[in-house]
């Protein structure tokens, strides 16, 4: 992220952040998080925090590896290490070792962690999404499931 100080042609000083969305666009917001650009209606913050981020992904893809998850989620291996680490200790997800491979399951019968929705699980959340990832390009030697 970066930081821009434009001055204005009344002097005023407008700060715009450069921001990313999903690797493939490029927006710049006022400091309150507004897009300053036209025709993209995209905000500056994800819906998502980064662990519900994987959590999603994990339920879809259960046997990637950290690298693919880290590529495709736009963070890094250390980032998603973390959050699977946090995951695993609270339950929500629990890792199998098949080979050299880790399996994730997702444990969808938790409850979300805030107060106002533990009524409600982890599988009633990703039910609602109704996600699906687009397919993978398949890895070099591997064919594709």
């Amino acid at each position: 992220m970066s930081l821009r100080n434009s001055g204005a042609a009344n002097g005023a000083a407008r700060v715009g952040i450069g921001t990313k969305w999903m690797g493939e666009h490029s927006a710049r917001t006022t400091a309150g998080g507004h897009l300053a650009t036209g025709g993209d209606t995209r905000p500056s913050w994800t819906m998502l925090t980064t662990h519900g981020a994987v959590l999603v992904y994990l339920s879809i893809r259960q046997n990637d590896s950290m690298r693919s998850m880290a590529a495709a989620l736009q963070m890094t291996e250390r980032t998603v290490a973390s959050v699977i680490a946090d995951l695993r200790s609270s339950g929500y997800i629990a890792v199998q070792k098949r080979g050299r491979t880790n399996i994730y399951v997702v444990q969808h019968d938790r409850p979300l962690p805030r107060a106002i929705f533990a009524a409600l699980t982890l599988g009633d959340f990703l039910g609602a999404l109704r996600v699906s990832l687009p397919t993978p390009p398949a890895r070099s030697g591997t064919a594709a499931t």
